[in-house]
């Protein structure tokens, strides 16, 4: 996949940008609050409908504006979004046509990479289930419709459980439509390890050659281990599971076992990295999970997604971001932020530009080569 235009009106301090990046490594250089990492979100916010910062679309809009817009020419396919602050409104187009957020990944597909993914190793569960959650649902977007649905009824069910005296048999309806979009979900989450089980492996070895192996197990309440994966037998056991613990949901009035409650773990050569890890391998285990999941990707979908490198390099020691820029694959659409151009970035190849107050324009050459 390959950006060819942006353009966009009031989106986040960007009044106005009208670019056409290279087709390989595009880097912007520009100070703390220039706007890098909201040009970032302009890149990543069509692909996913999710914000990098606060929660409300009215956020993305300029302050002192009441709507937003921004285009990405795609090959052959326009995307439009347009933000409405006044009606609380947004429109979602493609090539000229109304749009869902389901369809836009078969057109754009945008991989992030920043300071709050190196993060995801030693944060909450929670953080963890929403990195993976998304990562799935760029693999199959019926994914993401079944997490939807099932944080409404999960809504729902808190809420009930909340209330002092509550109708049973809601709560039954409830936990009917928990398990089944739970058990469908646990299926994905479970096929999304044993696909990227030995590709996670082999690309960490080619960071670190010689290195012990490198895994993501699951871990649920229902105690899976590594199966089972069919539908049926896994709505049976989450079935099981809130039936033997609905004393306590209803005591603590919260539902206390599904998707929900999982958590992911790396392990390196069984040890958990989280507890046992340096933060060197740590962070060499994540670059190789950003690695494995553009493979995935480009199995999926038959070619790469754009990559979007916010900051990163900062975080990394020299070895490990020349070891990230090393080992992507050819071909791939890149943007790279950074506070400034190091040497390694100086030699680089690629399209070079300046962020500043919103503002974007071309480096000179002799400001790249200094």
């Amino acid at each position: 996949m390959r950006l060819q235009r942006i353009k966009l009106a009031n989106f986040r301090n960007i009044r106005r940008l009208d670019w056409s990046p290279g087709a390989g490594l595009n880097v912007i250089v520009g100070a703390n609050a220039a706007g890098k990492t909201n040009l970032c979100e302009a890149l990543y916010y069509p692909a996913h409908g999710l914000l990098l910062k606060g929660e409300r679309q009215r956020e993305l809009i300029c302050w002192d504006e009441q709507q937003a817009w921004l285009e990405l020419e795609l090959g052959s396919d326009l995307l439009r979004i347009e933000l409405d602050a006044r009606r609380q409104r947004r429109l979602l187009s493609l090539n000229g046509e109304r749009g869902r957020q389901s369809e836009v990944c078969q057109v754009w597909q945008a991989l992030l990479f920043s300071p709050d993914e190196l993060q995801i190793l030693k944060g909450s569960p929670g953080g963890r289930r929403r990195f993976f959650d998304q990562a799935i649902a760029d693999l199959d977007p019926e994914y993401r419709r079944l997490g939807y649905e099932y944080d409404q009824f999960l809504r729902r069910k808190n809420a009930l459980l909340k209330k002092p005296h509550f109708n049973r048999e809601l709560l039954e309806v409830l936990n009917a439509g928990l398990v089944k979009r739970g058990a469908r979900l646990l299926q994905g989450r479970l096929a999304y390890l044993r696909a990227l089980g030995d590709e996670l492996s082999r690309q960490y070895r080619q960071l670190v050659p010689g290195s012990a192996k490198l895994e993501l197990r699951y871990r649920s309440g229902l105690h899976l281990g590594a199966g089972p994966a069919e539908a049926p037998e896994l709505r049976a056991r989450l079935e099981e599971a809130i039936r033997e613990l609905q004393a306590q949901e209803i005591e603590r009035g919260m539902a206390l076992v599904g998707p929900h409650r999982d958590d992911f773990s790396f392990r390196l050569e069984g040890a958990e990295m989280r507890r046992f890890s340096s933060q060197g391998e740590q962070k060499t285990a994540l670059i190789a999970l950003v690695l494995a999941q553009l493979e995935l990707v480009q199995q999926r979908w038959g070619e790469y997604p754009v990559l979007i490198l916010d900051d990163v390099l900062s975080e990394l020691d020299s070895r490990r971001a020349e070891a990230l820029l090393d080992n992507l694959p050819s071909g791939l659409q890149i943007f790279l932020t950074a506070t400034e151009l190091n040497e390694r970035l100086r030699a680089q190849a690629g399209r070079f530009d300046r962020m500043s107050a919103g503002r974007l324009s071309p480096l000179l050459q002799e400001e790249v080569r200094i």
